[in-house]
């Protein structure tokens, strides 16, 4: 189904986690759902259209949108550590 044994799935993978980590870095947290969502619902089209086994395809479903929801929790801890690291810069700067 979803051809995971080729590289270029693997690349994919790889590029989608990385784009995540963009997007959930970014001022809003409504960026970082966007790919999450678009996952689970192309996963369902797909199981819902093909023949195969729902239970295997139904786990790498929630594994690929558990590694993207961890992805958006990375980004959200790095977006507050770099607020908080510009916060202390202004302060020390007002002292």
């Amino acid at each position: 189904m979803f051809g995971l044994g080729d590289i270029s799935s693997v690349l994919l993978f790889t590029v989608l986690l990385g784009v995540q980590y963009v997007l959930a870095s970014q001022k809003s947290v409504y960026w970082g759902a966007i790919l999450p969502v678009a996952f689970a619902g192309w996963g369902t089209y797909v199981m819902a259209t093909t023949n195969g086994h729902v239970v295997g395809q139904g786990t790498i479903v929630l594994l690929g949108v558990a590694f993207l929801c961890g992805q958006w929790v990375s980004g959200r801890k790095s977006l507050k550590a770099k607020q908080q690291k510009e916060l202390r810069k202004m302060q020390v700067q007002d002292i």
